[in-house]
């Protein structure tokens, strides 16, 4: 597409976005779509709707008002319009709070969600503030927001540890972020009293890790940078389990000779979509990112059918197997994409040695299955994801094969009269599904043991 046609095709979504609200014409939906016209978001036949959907992490959905053809630009942000941590960083009131020796602590997504606090509740109204105020301020669904009942759901689930996890991850960072900005902000001029509690921040880190996109960005030099982006309008698109059922592609229009002005984030129709049709996407690239455990963690919801066949696992620890310490060097030299947390493994038999035998080799290395090797040496014969013997390779069957009885053991759980008091219906089906789903998966890839191991020469 040319920067001309671009060009006019976006002034025409701009003058769309002020005609079309939701059905409902609710106040929210129509100061929202106002705001989108006067930063410059186009909006090709877009409104909201708030109702039911079984992938939402809200009732809303954003839904076509007339037919789109495809190849046809649906929604157009200006990169003016996204809010990223570099916002924080740089601006004028608070920005320097972060940039402290405790400020170093933090991590991006920390400062980030703090900010949002910070342009929501503070005294003037934030360039962001119609944004700010359309989203919901509660995520029931998410396990972040999970009462002490539900979370009694997940007992013997891959995802319950995550869970717990996160938990405590962002309750120790909120604890961090409130030493920060107390030092930074002593008297309490920006962050005012009470403007900062523990729920608060709870509700931006659900935001910024359930609504951010990674999109690219140019840097200070000039060259695209991958960035975690709130992207206003984009991130009301539910997500498309099935990559089949997407109709939006959404990336940064990277085309050469635009200006700072011209540079924006589309989201384009991949295919001719009916009026009245839900405007979906793909939230994560990676089938493993769409796991059903992520999917919970992250977004609160558990699909009926999910096309990824990948399911969380924590793999077996060197305090548990008692992994030499050569092997846990070599480990360290593994690509950071190897040893990532969380992991995931797919059910896919194409896949099954690639991404869950794998971490049982790394843990089962013996000074047999070493011989002599330098931890240099195992890193590449780990990362190549090949049989470092066969005598190894049955050491490391037999301790997936463990590790799949016990999970069976402790997911499979019949009876949870008692429990289900004070857990909502929404937490109820997707944590039942997800451990249905479990144990499918752990019967799938026992067969794979049985079968790649009576295969083996």
């Amino acid at each position: 597409m040319s920067c001309a046609t671009g060009m006019a095709l976006w002034l025409s979504m701009v003058a769309t976005a002020t005609a079309h609200t939701s059905a409902s014409d609710s106040p929210a939906v129509t100061t929202f779509t106002s705001w989108c016209a006067d930063v410059g978001i186009g909006l090709n036949h877009v409104e909201w709707h708030d109702e039911a959907s079984a992938t939402a992490l809200t009732n809303r959905q954003t839904v076509a008002t007339a037919p789109i053809s495809k190849g046809d630009p649906v929604i157009s942000i200006p990169l003016s319009a996204v809010l990223n941590v570099e916002h924080a960083l740089s601006d004028p009131v608070v920005g320097a709070i972060w940039d402290t020796k405790e400020g170093a602590e933090l991590s991006e997504l920390d400062i980030l969600a703090a900010f949002l606090v910070y342009e929501l509740y503070k005294p003037s109204d934030s360039r962001w503030q119609q944004y700010l105020d359309f989203l919901p301020r509660t995520y029931p669904s998410n396990p972040l927001y999970y009462t002490e009942e539900e979370l009694v759901q997940l007992k013997g689930l891959c995802v319950e540890p995550f869970v717990l996890r996160r938990r405590h991850q962002v309750n120790t960072s909120f604890t961090l972020v409130e030493r920060v900005v107390t030092a930074g902000d002593p008297n309490g001029r920006h962050f005012k009293p009470g403007m900062l509690t523990a729920d608060r921040f709870r509700w931006a880190s659900a935001t910024v890790r359930s609504r951010s996109h990674l999109i690219s960005l140019k840097d200070g030099d000039g060259k695209w940078q991958k960035a975690m982006c709130l992207v206003p309008a984009a991130d009301m698109l539910n997500m498309a389990v099935d990559t089949a059922d997407a109709n939006l592609e959404c990336k940064t229009d990277t085309a050469a000779g635009l200006s700072l002005s011209q540079q924006r984030f589309l989201c384009t129709a991949t295919r001719d979509i009916p009026a009245g049709t839900e405007l979906m996407t793909v939230y994560a690239g990676s089938s493993m990112r769409r796991a059903d455990g992520r999917l919970l963690l992250e977004y609160g919801f558990v699909p009926e059918s999910n096309p990824s066949f990948a399911v969380d696992v924590l793999p077996p620890s060197s305090e548990v197997t008692g992994m030499s310490s050569i092997a846990t060097a070599a480990l360290e030299l593994l690509p950071e994409a190897l040893v990532m947390d969380p992991l995931g493994w797919s059910t896919d038999p194409a896949m099954f040695a690639a991404t869950f035998l794998f971490y049982f080799r790394a843990a089962t290395l013996s000074e047999e299955a070493i011989n002599g090797r330098s931890a240099g040496d195992l890193a590449t014969a780990l990362a190549g994801q090949e049989p470092l013997s066969s005598a190894h390779e049955r050491v490391a069957l037999a301790a997936a094969r463990d590790y799949l009885t016990a999970a069976h053991a402790q997911i499979n759980i019949d009876d949870f009269d008692g429990v289900l008091t004070g857990c909502s219906e929404a937490s109820v089906s997707a944590v039942q599904r997800l451990r249905a789903k479990e144990l499918a998966s752990i019967d799938g890839t026992k067969l794979h043991v049985d079968t790649y191991e009576s295969e083996l020469k």
